[in-house]
């Protein structure tokens, strides 16, 4: 199987178990759209299409994991309406962010009021499943660490001393919706061995570290003196790196133009991460993380399952 070819997979799963569930439940309406404008227009729903194949690979029945999945995809759209304004964007996907479509007040309402939703989904897991109260427990953990991680990266903005382990663990909290998504599918099989679930969650927490790295660089790169993380001073992966590699004359310019919402100052910033090769630094690194989950898929072939390699192929997704 190809990439593109897992990413239909994953769209086709959501088609087929997800979406008419969420409808259900999840109305759309004058008080939801903000939330639903981005879940109608997320592309790849492997929040909601990792749960699955990871119950089937297990063997377990999928009504027990299409309300995980269903979640998972409420609660990201749900932080990604939060996110934008946080920040300040306003433009996510090419189009205007929730908040500047339907404004700010609006779209936070909407926010907390989708996560009733959120938490009726959950409910309509199956009582018969030994692992329902593990799995509500690993979504309110999941939600705490998630907002925590914003408090952390705002607390954190222009920070010049935190270090990479800092970093990190801001972004094991910030990608919890996929990384729980992905532990509670195993968590929607009853009976697995207790280091299935704990190899599944740190498969997946590599790929999230691999995958938000990824996501600094193209802000970087695409959004060049348009970028949201340097302006407003988050100390994200490749913007640490940097500044463990700077002299002490660069570190100077660095101080007096990180943060600072001026072309010229995002430019000498730029002009920094290119001469100090920060981009290559931060590849090799991607391709570590991703290398490590393949080793947490060779755990579970070892303990006897073999139907697993479909989570290599997806985690070739994150390799640069």
């Amino acid at each position: 199987m190809t990439i593109n070819q897992l990413i239909k997979l994953y769209e086709d799963l959501y088609e087929d178990y997800v979406e008419q569930f969420i409808h259900e439940i999840f109305p759309l309406n004058k008080f939801t759209e903000p939330v639903y404008y981005y879940l109608e227009r997320e592309k790849i729903k492997f929040r909601s299409g990792v749960p699955i194949l990871i119950n089937q690979m297990f063997k377990g029945k999928v009504e027990n994991v299409i309300p995980v999945s269903a979640a998972s995809e409420i609660i990201y759209a749900i932080t990604l309406a939060q996110d934008d304004i946080i920040d300040g964007d306003e433009i996510r996907w090419g189009l205007p962010t929730s908040w500047k479509k339907y404004g700010a007040g609006m779209t936070l309402a909407s926010a907390d009021y989708s996560y009733y939703f959120v938490i009726k989904i959950l409910k309509r897991i199956p009582n018969s499943l030994l692992n329902k109260r593990k799995i509500i427990d690993s979504f309110i953990d999941s939600h705490k660490k998630l907002y925590l991680s914003v408090m952390m990266e705002i607390n954190n903005k222009k920070n010049f001393k935190i270090d990479i382990k800092d970093v990190l663990k801001i972004y094991e909290f910030k990608t919890m919706t996929g990384i729980n998504a992905t532990y509670c599918g195993a968590l929607s099989v009853d009976g697995l061995p207790n280091k299935i679930y704990k190899i599944i969650r740190n498969y997946a927490r590599w790929l999230a570290y691999s995958a938000q790295i990824r996501d600094d660089i193209k802000d970087i790169e695409v959004y060049n003196t348009k970028s949201s993380d340097i302006i407003n001073g988050y100390m994200t992966y490749p913007i640490v790196k940097l500044k463990s590699s700077l002299n002490y004359s660069d570190f100077e310019i660095f101080k007096s133009n990180f943060g600072v919402n001026s072309d010229d100052a995002v430019d000498r910033i730029l002009s920094l991460l290119k001469k100090y090769n920060v981009k290559s630094q931060c590849v090799k690194d991607i391709n570590n993380f991703v290398y490590k989950a393949f080793s947490e898929v060779d755990k579970i072939k070892k303990l006897g399952y073999d139907n697993v390699e479909i989570l290599k192929v997806w985690a070739t997704f994150y390799k640069m």
